[in-house]
């Protein structure tokens, strides 16, 4: 696969994390709680205080459009564009660790006793997404490395 396959992938991606998250808080506490929102977040959204909820939401949402644009924007960044490449290395070990938790999460999802099957499979599949840009942006910046302007 060459890289700019890999940033095209992980930018696609991660504007499609960006929109969950907007639509999650559009259709109200029922889908933050089942995005796996914060108790707090989801209590305060069913009291009608979506002040921090929407914050750190709308926050979330930014910042994986961010991360999209960057990961566009690196299918022709050149050695000069360290700071965005150290953005995206760091969040590339972030995403690929998250999502290798899954082996964490999912027992923990299941002692909570949910109840409902699909809400596990959601969150199994959102980590082994995760994982997927995570491993897109780490080939990607391995595959060019030392690329010179």
């Amino acid at each position: 696969m060459q890289a700019k396959t890999s940033f095209g992938y992980a930018a696609i991606a991660l504007g499609v994390g960006s929109l969950v998250h907007i639509v999650g808080l559009a259709l109200g506490p029922d889908a933050l709680a089942f995005l796996g929102a914060p108790q707090e977040f989801v209590q305060g959204a069913r009291d009608g205080d979506w002040l921090w909820t929407s914050i750190v939401t709308l926050g979330i949402a930014g910042l994986l459009a961010i991360l999209a644009w960057l990961s566009w924007r690196a299918k022709t960044l050149r050695e000069n564009d360290g700071m965005a490449r150290s953005i995206l290395w760091l969040f590339a070990g972030i995403f690929t660790l998250r999502g290798l938790m899954v082996g964490l999460f999912v027992p923990a999802i299941m002692e909570r006793n949910i109840g409902d099957p699909s809400l596990l499979w959601f969150h199994v599949g959102a980590s082994v997404f995760v994982l997927t840009i995570g491993l897109a942006l780490l080939h990607g910046l391995y595959k060019t490395r030392g690329i010179s302007a």
